[in-house]
């Protein structure tokens, strides 16, 4: 059984500590409000970047997966058979793909022109 001063220092220390807890109970209970807060404007924040970034991008790569698409298809009717060898051809695309830019045309249009341009001189 514990002695009366065990008792007395025991009720002293939860006096002592009882005003100082009550504060700081309060105080996280603030922060923790102040948290969700954060949280909720950082949720609505990621949603418009959402809507507003990645959507894009992610329509830029399909869109440049395409275009691609488009171009090696053409590409492929441009035939080594006499003249120019598969090296020389993949050399003409990596040569002329920046002109495409500069000029205006798809690499459709490029690819359509080099597979031309083989059956005129080569074909």
């Amino acid at each position: 059984m514990p002695s009366v001063g065990t008792i007395t220092g025991t009720l002293r220390l939860v006096d002592i500590f009882t005003g100082p807890l009550a504060v700081a109970n309060k105080k996280l209970a603030a922060t923790a409000t102040q948290m969700q807060v954060t949280g909720q404007k950082m949720a609505v924040a990621g949603g418009r970047l959402t809507t507003g970034l990645t959507i894009p991008i992610v329509a830029a790569g399909a869109a440049a997966f395409f275009f691609a698409s488009q171009f090696e298809e053409p590409m492929t009717k441009v035939k080594p058979w006499f003249g120019p060898g598969r090296r020389v051809i993949r050399g003409w695309k990596t040569d002329l793909l920046p002109f495409v830019e500069e000029g205006g045309r798809s690499q459709v249009d490029l690819a359509e022109a080099l597979f031309f341009l083989s059956l005129v001189v080569f074909g």
